[in-house]
């Protein structure tokens, strides 16, 4: 089996569905409707999706792995510099109470037990980059999870069972599994904890129905489990409350930066967390990698010295070249907006993203000088062919080339599952319009 298999079959998958779509068309009509009547949602409706899923070889699975773990060694000894060393502390420029919060010990070993590491990929080479690091309030497994269950089942991949092994990760078992093992390490024993899963206005988020089948898997397994804000929970005679129950274990999904914007309002939490009444995972210290600034330190080899030769190497081959946006690197801005990609520090889901080849030269000009100098990141452009794949639209076979983004969930440190979006667009962002797909393995 060649390493890039996971395009044959995806050749493989277009070519069924082209030879009669009619009989395609009904079948993606009913799984549409299986999905729209499941509990999940996102931003209370039903979970948009192509018919096309994405192929991975074994290899590929392999390939991914090794480039993740690489990347989760660097990202490691970046943490552990951030802890010892208060010049490199300065570099990111953390408000003091968040440096306070990174600097407590969690109690179970892991400095970022939850990721997901966005990529650019390349089916026909083989070849990736790093595209974002999301270390804080991670979602989208559960989503993945359906898309992977019911695209399984479809009617191609049937007939593609008669050549191929076709198997999905689950990403929402395989977390559980870490919580309770960082539990474990942290309380030197397992136990069954009280689990809260944390997040700020918890019950008015887009992500609720995905909050609410973590807490049912938990419940499968006999832990009792609560969806909390944390202004909700109460630190009295040493231990930490939600309403009358005592809380051992927190699966924080609340984004620090929503934190920090109550932090007088939380003072219970923090206490519980500094004097170890409850295991927070993840801890605050994950922000160090989530931190926008990340890839523009790792590219700083002035920052960087305590990396090995073979790692600052890796920076390079698998990095975009990023950098902080200063009047001084203005010009090389505005001469060559197709190489460069603007990105605000502090925000997410792509809000506040410019990508200097989907501008004009005179509006790219005004973008460029609006930016507020040290406010964003200059990133460099990756292009990567685009993926045709075929879906249905108003009963007809459509196919369409799409840009895709792919994220890589990490657990303590291993390889759990995919969550991947793709969009024709060159920002590949919910916000903008781009879809989920199924990510599966064949073999």
């Amino acid at each position: 089996m060649c390493l890039f298999q996971g395009k044959t079959v995806l050749n493989k998958f277009k070519e069924i569905v082209e030879a009669n779509p009619q009989i395609y068309n009904e079948d993606y009509l009913r799984l549409k409707e299986e999905i729209a009547q499941s509990p999940l949602r996102h931003g209370g409706l039903p979970i948009r999706f192509i018919y096309n899923p994405l192929f991975f070889s074994k290899q590929e699975i392999n390939l991914l792995d090794s480039a993740c773990n690489q990347l989760a060694v660097i990202l490691d000894k970046v943490t552990q510099e951030y802890l010892k060393n208060k010049n490199f502390r300065q570099a990111f420029g953390f408000p003091q109470e968040l440096e306070e919060l990174i600097l407590i010990d969690p109690g179970y070993g892991e400095n970022f037990p939850m990721a997901r590491f966005d990529i650019f990929y390349d089916f026909d080479t083989g070849s990736l980059k790093f595209c974002e690091l999301n270390a804080d309030g991670s979602s989208g497994m559960t989503k993945s999870l359906l898309l992977d269950e019911k695209l399984s089942q479809s009617k191609p991949i049937k007939i593609i069972r008669n050549d191929w092994q076709v198997t999905y990760l689950n990403p929402v078992d395989s977390w559980i599994e870490a919580l309770l093992e960082n539990y474990a390490n942290f309380r030197g024993t397992g136990g069954k904890p009280t689990i809260a899963i944390m997040d700020v206005n918890c019950w008015k988020q887009g992500m609720i129905t995905e909050f609410q089948e973590f807490q049912r898997k938990l419940k499968e397994q006999g832990y009792t489990a609560v969806i909390c804000d944390p202004r909700e929970l109460k630190f009295r005679e040493e231990k930490l409350y939600f309403h009358d129950k005592p809380v051992d274990l927190i699966y924080r999904r609340a984004v620090t930066s929503d934190l920090l914007e109550i932090y007088a309002e939380i003072a219970d939490l923090v206490e519980a967390v500094k004097k170890k009444a409850v295991c927070l995972v993840g801890a605050f210290r994950s922000q160090i990698i989530h931190n926008k600034k990340i890839f523009a330190l790792l590219h700083n080899p002035q920052l960087t010295d305590f990396l090995g030769k073979e790692e600052q190497e890796f920076i390079k081959k698998f990095i975009p070249f990023t950098q902080i946006f200063t009047e001084k690197i203005k010009p090389e801005i505005l001469k060559n907006r197709e190489r460069w990609v603007l990105k605000p520090l502090d925000s997410y889901q792509s809000q506040g993203v410019y990508i200097g080849r989907d501008y004009t030269w005179e509006t790219w000009q005004e973008i460029v000088n609006n930016i507020p100098s040290g406010e964003y990141l200059v990133q460099e452009f990756v292009e990567v062919p685009k993926l045709e794949l075929v879906d249905f639209r108003e009963g007809k076979l459509v196919k369409e080339n799409y840009n895709q983004m792919i994220g890589l969930f990490m657990y303590n440190k291993k390889f759990s599952g995919f969550y991947t979006r793709v969009s024709p667009l060159n920002n590949v962002a919910s916000g903008l319009g781009a879809v989920a797909v199924a990510n599966l393995i064949c073999n």
